[in-house]
């Protein structure tokens, strides 16, 4: 009687009657005698893997792979020397893991998110299993660690809006300090997150690991300013201080943005601040360290509107003297010696932002506003030192820019 049940199983598969073929193992498994026979867990398997390819078919069980991995499961249990399964190189099992890997990277194409990190998650406990059995199939064999994939659900959490998902397996990378470019925003990634919990000590930890891994990027220092009140400049003046005097060195981006802050803060307010002859000599001398480091069009131009403003400050005290007598007379020329100096120091700064912009083919419109603002500032400056012809030339190229 046994025999013949087993063989009506096999028979079926052979008729590829799937439906009839689940219904027999079921009934034969579902004898309490038969529980551990290896034949039918392994009928099992391939009868619930091959249902759930089958569009005709699959809607009968409703997660055939799974159940099919299970099944397999009983069918290495009941039969430790897996003989059937020796011999196809437990092929069935690397099927249910591509099964499951191609319908998740469908879901993500089609971006139903969650379910792509579902199922990206039951190819890796697929995969986790193989590899933990050192099965191989035609050479083949699976990473003791696929950061490749727990990178896919990390990603398919955080798209599908489920951060407290995707931190967990942004983790398992971070803390085995997986490295490479595709892999920096992991831990800037971490950094955030727990920055909005309020969990210094994590975020401090990645902070410190992603420091670690690629100590060329300043997001690790300009994270820390974060923890700053941006409207109370004095504390975060002395923050970017802090930062540039200690772990974080000199980088460009650090003393540039510092630059901006101060710039604002001197140039932008409604009234100069009282500490604004100080200020202005911070501006230079940090500005000097950015473009040493980088001399890009925005830092010198950024040093160019600094100069420009202080030959304004000039301006307003040259119109203050208001006699015609002789010592006010030279207290004005003096002022104009004093301006002509600032625009002699400005106009290498506005000229290597102009030249940078200048060679560009195809600028985006704050680079071509940009580039407006310093040519006009090169047009004021040579009409003041009286070079009329290249202040004329610099004017007709700033109204060319549109």
């Amino acid at each position: 009687m046994f025999a013949q049940k087993i063989d009506d199983v096999s028979d079926l598969m052979a008729k590829q009657q799937w439906d009839k073929a689940k219904d027999a193992v079921d009934k034969f498994l579902a004898v309490e005698k038969n529980a551990k026979n290896a034949d039918g867990w392994y009928y099992k398997a391939h009868i619930y893997n091959t249902i759930s390819k089958d569009e005709k078919f699959k809607s009968l069980v409703e997660d055939g792979r799974m159940e099919s991995f299970n099944a397999y499961k009983k069918y290495l249990e009941s039969d430790p020397k897996a003989i059937r399964g020796t011999l196809e190189q437990h092929v069935l099992l690397f099927d249910i893991y591509n099964g499951y890997f191609d319908q998740a990277a469908k879901n993500f194409n089609d971006k139903v998110y969650d379910k792509a990190a579902d199922n990206f998650k039951k190819a890796l406990t697929i995969e986790e299993f193989i590899a933990g059995k050192n099965f191989i199939y035609n050479n083949f064999s699976f990473p003791s660690f696929d950061t490749s994939l727990v990178q896919n659900i990390a990603l398919s959490s955080y798209q599908a809006k489920n951060e407290d998902e995707a931190v967990i397996w942004y983790q398992k990378l971070a803390d085995r300090k997986i490295a490479g470019k595709e892999y920096m925003e992991v831990y800037q990634f971490l950094v955030e997150y727990y920055n909005k919990k309020k969990d210094m000590p994590n975020r401090e930890k990645y902070i410190q690991l992603g420091r670690e891994l690629y100590p060329a990027n300043d997001y690790w220092c300009i994270v820390e300013l974060d923890d700053v009140d941006e409207t109370d400049k004095k504390k975060l003046f002395a923050k970017y201080d802090e930062l540039l005097g200690g772990k974080c060195g000199e980088r460009y981006t650090l003393l540039f943005n510092y630059s901006v802050e101060m710039f604002n803060y001197a140039y932008m307010s409604d009234s100069k601040p009282a500490e604004y002859k100080d200020i202005q000599g911070k501006i230079e001398s940090t500005l000097k360290k950015a473009i040493e480091l980088n001399s890009t069009p925005e830092a010198n131009m950024l040093m160019a509107r600094h100069f420009y403003n202080m030959i304004y400050d000039l301006q307003d005290q040259q119109r203050a003297i208001k006699g015609t007598k002789p010592e006010d007379i030279k207290k004005k020329n003096e002022f104009k010696t004093l301006m002509i100096a600032k625009a002699d120091i400005l106009l290498p700064y506005a000229q290597k932002a102009y030249d940078i912009y200048d060679a560009k083919t195809n600028m985006r419109p704050v680079e071509k506003g940009n580039f407006k603002i310093i040519t006009g500032i090169l047009a004021d400056a040579y009409d003041l030192k009286g070079d009329k012809a290249k202040s004329e030339t610099y004017n007709k190229k700033k109204d060319s820019i549109e």
